[in-house]
């Protein structure tokens, strides 16, 4: 459980490069185990950015789907 997570980078180009700014979330974990969360998708509508992504609260456990919204003003 400690493979994947899901961080934001910036670039002041398209094409890169890119650095790696914030992990925006706290994987979480149960019974002293190393969750993990992974395979970000993000869509941009208006000033927000939207995204879904898989988290599990340890080795062996099922993946769950999981959402948040951030201000786009707010991440720069």
């Amino acid at each position: 459980g400690k493979r994947q997570r899901v961080f934001f980078a910036v670039s002041s180009s398209f094409n890169g490069p890119f650095i790696p700014t914030v992990m925006p979330f706290t994987p979480y974990a149960q019974d002293g185990q190393n969750g993990e969360n992974g395979h970000p998708d993000t869509i941009v509508m208006g000033n927000q950015l939207h995204v879904i992504y898989q988290e599990r609260d340890g080795d062996k456990q099922p993946w769950h789907l999981r959402s948040a919204v951030y201000n786009i003003p707010d991440l720069t």
